[in-house]
């Protein structure tokens, strides 16, 4: 038997001998939620607010598993609850915020996050999503004052620094924007969002040569949907810079990641023409 089937038994052992005990079912209900099975969690965690319906930290557990089925009113209801419980409970005002962001409630998001700042202004989250609502409200000014007072409190949050580079690019401020989404690659130097992101940054800024080292960096991290969008985009900076083979090379590759690619195809009879 492995440890995690000996932790399982372990677990149903608890709930057989104490059927009661809202602490059992509540560890069961986690650890089935973390392996994925879900329909099991949901019934441990309902059995344990059966026996113990005080208990918040089930109620936020129910919420994010409620969400992730995308039952977002049954998920509400389970984050509610638990702020009734515990009005102070900021971890539920943070994941009910998320819900909203989700759902584009942007200001119900705002006023429950600024009831969240009220109980504890030392949570860099709360910062984070107040950013992303503010972005999302065009309130550029409030999103860069709320993202740098989370950044003082936790520095290592490349998504923050990203969506300050992304403000500042919609600002023209590129100088800036550079300084920013190096700060987030540094952090996560693997994300190819991040570095397709700075290859935009450095054209705005003439800087052509480091704009194609950074466009390849995107296409070597990035494995998945992306990666024929990185190529045609190189293809179309090789067009630009009069790199003609090169800009072939990649409509080709886009198209043996795409067959029958109809953008691509239309690129390589314009660079046949400008050939010509």
């Amino acid at each position: 038997m492995t440890d995690e089937a000996k932790e399982l038994e372990n677990l149903y052992a608890n709930v057989s001998s104490s059927p009661e005990s809202g602490e059992h079912w509540f560890a069961l209900g986690k650890y089935l939620h973390e392996h994925n099975r879900l329909e099991e969690a949901e019934f441990a965690y309902n059995n344990a607010l059966n026996n113990e319906p005080e208990m918040h930290e089930v109620l936020l557990n129910l919420g994010d598993l409620l969400a992730e089925e995308i039952r977002d009113e049954e998920a509400e209801e389970a984050y509610k609850k638990a702020i009734n419980i515990k009005v102070d409970y900021v971890e539920a005002w943070l994941h009910f915020a998320r819900l909203m962001i989700e759902q584009k409630r942007f200001k119900g998001c705002e006023l429950a996050l600024n009831t969240a700042l009220k109980i504890s202004d030392q949570e860099a989250e709360i910062y984070f999503l107040l950013g992303e609502v503010y972005t999302e409200q065009k309130k550029y000014k409030k999103s860069i004052e709320v993202l740098k007072k989370g950044l003082k409190l936790n520095s290592k949050n490349a998504t923050a620094w990203s969506l300050l580079a992304e403000i500042t690019v919609g600002l023209d401020e590129y100088e800036i924007a550079e300084e920013y989404i190096q700060k987030a690659i540094n952090l996560d130097e693997k994300n190819p969002e991040l570095w397709f992101k700075l290859h935009h940054i450095f054209i705005k800024l003439n800087l052509l040569f480091e704009a194609e080292i950074a466009l390849k960096s995107a296409i070597r991290y990035e494995n998945g949907y992306n990666l024929s969008l990185y190529h045609f985009e190189l293809g179309e900076f090789y067009i630009r810079m009069k790199e003609l083979k090169k800009a072939t090379a990649c409509f080709e590759k886009v198209i043996e990641l795409r067959p029958g690619d109809e953008r691509s195809l239309n690129k390589l009879k314009e660079i046949e023409n400008l050939g010509k």
